[in-house]
């Protein structure tokens, strides 16, 4: 288990590196997606469970100079509060991080009532 958690925390960096091209590669269509759909009253919500909840305390700060209305909201207590997190009267983007692999800890978000008017779209590891 030790050697593990060294390997996983040994890759981050340049896994992160990896990730970010990928992103910088997808920005035209990233952007033609959040224009396309998003509106200044959109809510992004960024959210994970356990470690992968940090994904979104990290990036928050970062998107918030783009976007005013970004959260980072723990998978938990959205599973748990949903009515007292996302409101229910604005649109919403939720991006859901998930570590790789066959078992996930993010739930299938379509089982649950949240208020969104963006269609749901699934990629690798982000729903919205």
């Amino acid at each position: 288990m030790a050697s593990f958690t060294f390997n996983e925390i040994h890759q981050q960096p340049a896994m992160w590196r990896k990730e970010l091209q990928a992103l910088l590669s997808a920005k035209a269509e990233i952007s033609a997606f959040m224009h396309k759909f998003l509106t200044p009253d959109t809510d992004i919500v960024l959210t994970g469970a356990g470690t992968s909840a940090f994904i979104g305390d990290a990036l928050c700060p970062v998107m918030r100079g783009l976007w005013r209305n970004v959260r980072s909201v723990p998978t938990t207590d959205i599973v748990t509060h949903a009515k007292y997190l996302l409101a229910a009267e604005r649109p919403l983007l939720l991006v859901s991080f998930a570590g790789c692999g066959a078992i996930t800890k993010s739930p299938d978000w379509s089982l649950y009532p949240l208020p969104r008017t963006l269609p749901p779209v699934s990629g690798k590891n982000l729903f919205w």
